[in-house]
């Protein structure tokens, strides 16, 4: 894996896993849970067998999942395009 912002979070996590990565509503995400949801959502598009470099197009409105979905294409070397319903 290549530095980038995946990365940051895996050394955020291990810095400060129980800490608040961000909020969403009354939803409080933690290093450790982006983390952990992330690397499962990008061992799951390899198995897919996505290749590094690979455009994923996701449209999900502002939830955790979004936050998980963008850090496990990341990690997996993919590009995420972000769609809008506007």
């Amino acid at each position: 894996m290549t530095f980038n912002l995946a990365t940051a979070l895996r050394e955020s996590r291990l810095s400060h896993p129980g800490k608040p990565l961000c909020l969403l509503g009354d939803v409080t995400v933690t290093y450790d849970r982006a983390d952990e949801a992330s690397g499962r959502i990008a061992a799951t598009l390899r198995r897919l067998g996505l290749r590094r470099g690979a455009k994923v197009a996701v449209q999900l409105p502002n939830v955790p999942q979004f936050l998980f979905t963008y850090y496990g294409i990341l990690k997996a070397g993919l590009v995420m395009v972000p769609l809008n319903r506007s």
